[in-house]
């Protein structure tokens, strides 16, 4: 005698296990797979089918993709998901234009049963790293785990020194980020460099130095370098990236946000740039020479 869990030969899709019933039955699971893949603003819907897919409205497309197989990541376990797009998929153009691939890639995969319609998150992460296999057809995507990465236990790291440790803008930082945020368009980009109008009075150079530029269409960001003031006269000015952000064009718009030195005091210290001397994470008055020795340094050079 065959015993185990008798799969019944109609569900009701309110069911707590409605969905594991429609997985076990060889009969009636007809399961679907499907994607999200977030990069800033943009979301790509992919579906692992032979036609296309919607769900709550949203269409997924039908590509010749693959995903690999699904493990939990533990501590030295190195499990992980990976994703295989055609080498001319959006995505893929995208993560190799100017050599500079998106800062956050997010893939979520979803599964949903015909005949219950019900729908599952199956995995979430985002993509590390990416390749590209010998004919040059297709691309793979590692995918870790975010709950992987949550679950991981970190020791705290202290930065001791007189420039303030924060991040701008942080909630260690506590500035009010729209506080010093300009909104304007590009008027021109050439690789790093970004042509702005921006009314100069209160924002001169170095305002914007070690600041942040968004890119609102994608939300791609990058920090700023340099500021240089081209024409008072017409408010043009030209803000120097660290690195290019590939979709950013003419007539684009775009934010600017401050900058911060990490001193306390000058033009763009913390105290009378931002006010906030009272979240300035610095020791000011730190030792920078051993004070044992002649020379201050511990031994003695006559």
């Amino acid at each position: 005698m065959i015993t185990g869990r008798v799969i019944p030969t109609s569900v009701d899709p309110t069911t707590s296990d409605a969905f594991y019933n429609d997985e076990a039955s060889a009969e009636y699971s007809q399961p679907r797979e499907f994607a999200d893949i977030t990069y800033g603003n943009v979301t790509q819907h992919i579906a692992f089918t032979n036609r296309d897919l919607r769900v709550n409205g949203v269409l997924y497309t039908a590509i010749a993709a693959a995903r690999g197989e699904i493990g939990t990541n533990r501590w030295n376990d190195n499990k992980e998901m990976t994703l295989t797009l055609p080498i001319d998929h959006a995505i893929v153009r995208r993560y190799l234009q100017l050599g500079v691939p998106p800062q956050k890639i997010t893939v979520t995969l979803w599964r949903r049963q015909e005949r219950s319609g019900l729908v599952e998150r199956m995995w979430t992460g985002e993509v590390t790293s990416m390749s590209v296999d010998d004919d040059n057809t297709e691309a793979t995507f590692r995918v870790p785990s975010r709950d992987g990465e949550a679950l991981q236990r970190k020791l705290p790291t202290i930065s001791t020194g007189r420039r303030c440790p924060h991040i701008l803008y942080d909630k260690m930082c506590q500035v009010d980020r729209n506080a010093f945020k300009v909104a304007t368009v590009a008027t021109s980009v050439s690789g790093r460099d970004v042509y702005l109008t921006v009314d100069t009075s209160g924002h001169l150079s170095p305002w914007g130095v070690g600041g942040e530029l968004v890119h609102v269409a994608t939300g791609e960001r990058r920090t700023v370098r340099d500021v240089l003031n081209i024409n008072p006269a017409t408010l043009q000015i030209m803000a120097s990236l660290q690195l290019p952000i590939p979709d950013l064009k003419q007539g684009d718009s775009i934010e600017l946000y401050a900058g911060c030195d990490h001193t306390m005091t000058g033009v763009q210290g913390c105290a009378a740039k931002f006010a906030n001397a009272q979240n300035y994470g610095g020791q000011l008055y730190l030792p920078t020479k051993s004070p044992f020795g002649l020379n201050a340094f511990g031994f003695y050079n006559p």
